[in-house]
């Protein structure tokens, strides 16, 4: 049974991968590679695969930040904030793009709404067009899963996609990444 239910939610997975903006998806890992500094914010699980993002682009060699974090450095001009927000309107989230704006930091929403109070102010977007409780397209979608479990298997996916095209783009292996792994493990 439960082998039943990764194979239908590989297949929805695979049907969220066919809707995806494959430029934008390139734009995207061109625009974070040339960043000087990258801060990642999210909230609920979303956030915590943003940390993971967060992670990884530290592991290519960006300097890369979790905002809200006590060594988290202060943004400065025309570096990158990264929401991860299914919605785009998570009160704490929409604060923060708006705080980014005012500073002159560029804006990158992930979300299934582009059409949010984020998508509104922020300068890019990448849409991953799953269903959430929180989305307008959830009565023309269907998920075997609950909540917004396939928009947060996409965000990890794609977050984890666009980390391996920036370590091509920096020409970073996977020796000199693991180089930057911790070990005070």
């Amino acid at each position: 049974m439960v082998i039943e239910i990764v194979s239908k939610i590989i297949k929805e997975i695979d049907a969220m991968q066919a809707k995806l903006d494959s430029e934008n998806l390139d734009n995207i890992a061109q625009l974070i590679a040339s960043s000087p500094s990258v801060f990642i914010a999210g909230a609920g699980r979303a956030g915590a695969i943003m940390q993971c993002f967060a992670k990884r682009l530290m592991h290519i060699g960006l300097d890369s930040y979790v905002v809200g974090e006590s060594t988290t450095p202060p943004a400065k001009k025309g570096d990158l904030l990264i929401v991860g927000s299914g919605s785009g309107e998570t009160e704490s989230l929409v604060i923060i793009a708006n705080k980014a704006i005012d500073l002159g930091i560029r804006v990158l929403l992930i979300t299934t709404n582009p059409d949010s109070s984020i998508g509104k102010v922020a300068d890019h977007i990448l849409e991953i067009p799953a269903i959430t409780p929180k989305s307008a397209a959830t009565a023309s979608m269907s998920s075997i899963q609950p909540m917004a479990n396939l928009f947060e298997q996409m965000l990890l996916i794609c977050t984890d996609a666009i980390s391996v095209k920036i370590s091509y783009i920096k020409e970073m292996d996977y020796d000199q990444m693991f180089a930057r792994h911790a070990n005070l493990e």
